[in-house]
């Protein structure tokens, strides 16, 4: 969630979607306004990239001592020895390994069944929160587009209320050059 919160300027139950002339000229006047290489270059403000430095291989550890690692003499007991604890381990696995396995998976299953509840609850809500929206849009629909012909006409009388003054700014300008010949 944002720290701020996000308000969008839109009532798409109300407005018409733009039409595509006007995408287009939107979208042209934005490709007017940026630079063209604003896809290729860096913002000034930010710092430039540090370039790398490419150096020798750096050495290998020398902590871990791996000969221990290596067997250099198999002898038949260690073999021995391996595969015996090998197969005690398999007869392990053997014998409670699928009760792990089916456990492990109910547990999954059971996490699986709590996230699909939790998707499902959320999604309901996403839906009441859309139908709301909806609903308090539609509602006001009326207002708004009264408000919208009251604005309109405000802007158109004011036009004339300006034009109208502009009018009697140039009558009293003529009056006073037609009064000083």
């Amino acid at each position: 969630m944002p720290l701020t919160p996000v308000f969008h300027d839109s009532l798409p139950y109300i407005d018409p979607p733009p039409s595509a002339h006007y995408l287009s000229a939107a979208s042209a006047l934005l490709a007017a306004e940026l630079p063209p290489q604003t896809t290729t270059t860096l913002h000034p403000s930010l710092p430039p990239l540090p370039t790398p430095q490419i150096s020798t291989p750096p050495t290998p550890l020398s902590s871990l001592d791996l000969t221990r690692y290596e067997t250099t003499n198999t002898t038949p007991s260690t073999l021995h020895t391996h595969l015996t604890i090998r197969l005690a381990n398999l007869a392990l696995l053997g014998s409670y390994g699928r009760n792990a396995w089916l456990i492990s998976n109910a547990q999954l299953e059971d996490i699986l069944r709590a996230l699909e509840a939790e998707l499902e609850l959320k999604g309901e809500e996403v839906k009441r929160v859309q139908a709301e929206r909806e609903e308090a849009q539609r509602a006001v629909g009326g207002e708004i587009a009264a408000l919208e012909v009251a604005w309109k006409r405000g802007v158109g009388e004011n036009l004339s209320a300006m034009l109208a003054a502009e009018g009697v700014r140039r009558e009293v300008l003529d009056r006073r050059r037609g009064g000083a010949r």
